[in-house]
């Protein structure tokens, strides 16, 4: 049985870092290091396979995604840095889709001023993709102890949907990450559907912040109440002109039979 710990959205190290730094036994697992922003990110993470010479460490620049074919990336931050978020545009998406997403992207960050709107333009680059379930089918088994987290800027959605249509998931053991809702376009439901994809395999979604050093690994998981809590923050913060789908976490939490029935 091989141990592996697959970091989707490596960012500048910090999750492998944490996860080589807090997890017993981490030095008995082989580490593969995905992310989407190689150009602003790869001397980061050069610098944290350099920190751990003895761990089995391999870097994969590309973003984590549905298919191989690649995919638009908007960079929100400056360019060549590591500092921002990478969101996916698919290739397939229309140009309304994709300003959608831009405008929840700005809304998340920024209160809503004329100036904001009209300065700050996407910065867009094209990278290649790798499809995630076929990736982990063609290099691992079910025999294998897999733990997988998954910060990809709202890709997390289509990612695990496409994990539990190909049964990817059976192969899953941990399951690690960051719901983006809002600040990426989704909302309660997609939240709850995620979640149920997940039940169907056993699967918990354990919260995941590398920059938090007081939050510490598998201490933290993704329920409706704390589901109820984001999206209470995104009301509060009175930016985003989509309202969070309360009548759909009622209906989910009073009858969930109806629930399930109509979007399952």
């Amino acid at each position: 049985m091989r141990k592996i710990f697959i970091d989707g959205g490596a960012n500048n190290g910090c999750s492998t870092n944490k996860f080589i730094k807090e997890f017993k036994g981490a030095n008995e697992y082989e580490v593969y290091m995905f992310e989407a922003n190689p150009q602003g990110c790869t001397r980061c993470i050069e610098k944290i396979i350099k920190k751990y010479l003895n761990n089995n460490i391999t870097y994969i620049p590309k973003a984590i995604w549905t298919h191989d074919m690649g995919v638009n990336i908007h960079k929100f931050g400056a360019p060549n840095t590591c500092h921002g978020s990478n969101t996916i545009y698919d290739k397939q998406s229309s140009i309304t889709q994709q300003r959608k997403l831009h405008k929840s992207i700005i809304l998340s960050k920024f209160k809503p001023t004329k100036y904001i709107h009209s300065t700050i333009q996407p910065i867009f680059n094209t990278i290649e993709s790798v499809c995630l379930s076929r990736w982990i089918k063609s290099n691992f088994s079910k025999d294998d102890y897999i733990i997988l987290k998954l910060d990809i800027e709202g890709a997390e959605y289509n990612v695990i949907e496409d994990l539990y249509k190909t049964d990817v998931l059976s192969y899953i053991n941990e399951l690690h990450g960051e719901l983006h809702g809002m600040k990426r376009g989704f909302n309660i439901n997609d939240d709850l559907k995620l979640l149920e994809r997940l039940k169907k395999y056993n699967l918990k979604l354990f919260y995941w912040d590398a920059l938090n050093s007081k939050s510490k690994i598998k201490k933290k998981i993704y329920t409706t109440y704390n589901i109820e809590e984001n999206y209470k923050s995104y009301e509060n913060k009175k930016v985003f002109h989509t309202k969070p789908d309360w009548d759909i976490l009622k209906q989910y939490r009073n009858n969930y039979k109806e629930w399930y029935n109509e979007n399952m």
